[in-house]
């Protein structure tokens, strides 16, 4: 039978010798630290500590949901509250919170909601989380990560005497290369033709109230290589009608908050004529083009991907077995301006650059930085769609 409990002595580097602990159920056999100095005199006392800290948690030992359910929520969360109190490093900001909040109620409260914290069977465990279907490796990473930080706080807060998950390995990143449409597929998935256009791209209502076209918010993101989150805080002041394009300066990042693009990456893109006739269609069927709103009155990114996997199949594309997402497209814009521009341009169009620009845009400054492009326009309407 295995011992509750193993007491150890330790000297520690600065020469000071503390009493450690290893709890026989413990499949890590971690040691921990009773915090009691390591003198035979004081071994009663570590003794003492464990037994004290082992009786306790076989009194009250929360659920996960219990004690889980509001540790990344931004306002009622203690733990968040401390982290942000802490320095920097340390700190969990809005948008990871919003994630790990995410994966605590959509994850781990439905499968392990109702089982008690120290009940948890690190094996079981294991395999649910390398099990989870539709997930990439890298998301069932950032779950485990979060279980992990639950289950910390827990030990350190004495609820628990050990993690029951302490152990498991993350797994190996796909090195997945994201695939990009080709010029046929692009003209199939975005007919000219108005009709065989909306076919593929119904007008749907956002939340039974504004309408929304898709297949404009995609057109601007392949025709254009931008980002998700630039799509989304698109506003009509943005779009520049005698310059055909636009102007990149605000995007949405986790949680929707509303700042600059990705690592400062402010900048104008030309449009080809199809695109820009698309929006001024999309305009003529809008009900909120006031300068401050937004061109696409929504925020569901997860919106944007069934989005174009349902215009896929309904183009009859096959996207099965290939990595194409909303991101996909801006790699598709990539690939296929990479022919018809020089680099520096093209690095000026997606924000991709080896030296950092801080620009304030004001409508002038827009004006002068599409004026540096205006020699491309013919090229830009040679983009396949």
């Amino acid at each position: 039978m295995k011992q509750p409990y193993t007491l150890i002595k330790r000297t520690l580097s600065s020469g000071k010798k503390l009493w450690y602990y290893r709890l026989g159920d413990d499949p890590g056999r971690t040691l921990r630290s009773t915090g009691v100095a390591g003198t035979d005199h004081n071994r009663t006392q570590a003794i003492e500590y464990v037994e004290g800290l082992i009786a306790g948690q076989a009194v009250v030992v929360p659920t996960l949901e219990e004690y889980a359910k509001d540790m990344f929520d931004w306002k009622k969360s203690a733990y968040l509250k401390r982290r942000r109190e802490q320095q920097k490093r340390r700190q969990i900001g809005y948008g990871q919170a919003v994630l790990r909040h995410g994966h605590v109620r959509n994850y781990l409260i439905p499968r392990w909601g109702k089982v008690r914290l120290n009940e948890i069977p690190l094996g079981v465990f294991e395999d649910w989380v390398y099990g989870l279907k539709d997930l990439s490796n890298q998301t069932k990473n950032h779950i485990l990560y979060t279980a992990n930080l639950i289950f910390k706080e827990a030990v350190r807060r004495r609820i628990i005497s050990h993690s029951p998950i302490e152990g498991i390995e993350a797994m190996n990143p796909e090195n997945r290369r994201r695939d990009y449409l080709r010029v046929e597929e692009l003209e199939k998935l975005f007919p000219k033709d108005m009709s065989k256009f909306l076919e593929i791209w119904p007008t749907v209502k956002w939340r039974r109230e504004s309408p929304i076209n898709y297949g404009v918010m995609l057109a601007i993101a392949v025709s254009g290589g931008l980002r998700s989150g630039e799509i989304r805080a698109l506003r009509w002041k943005h779009v520049s009608w005698e310059n055909g394009g636009v102007a990149v300066i605000r995007a949405f990042q986790y949680g929707d908050i509303e700042g600059q693009p990705k690592q400062g990456s402010s900048r104008v893109v030309l449009l080809p004529q199809r695109t820009m006739d698309l929006l001024t269609w999309w305009m003529s069927q809008s009900t909120d083009t006031c300068p401050e709103n937004y061109v696409f009155p929504f925020r569901a990114a997860r919106n944007m991907v069934n989005a174009l996997r349902g215009a896929m199949k309904r183009a009859e594309i096959n996207y099965k077995g290939r990595y194409l997402d909303v991101h996909a497209l801006r790699h598709t814009y990539n690939t296929h301006m990479r022919d018809l521009i020089e680099e520096t341009k093209l690095m000026a169009f997606t924000g991709h650059k080896s030296t950092k620009m801080m620009e304030n845009y004001d409508q002038k400054a827009i004006a002068e930085r599409f004026t540096r492009f205006s020699d491309l326009r013919d090229k830009v309407n040679l983009f396949p769609i």
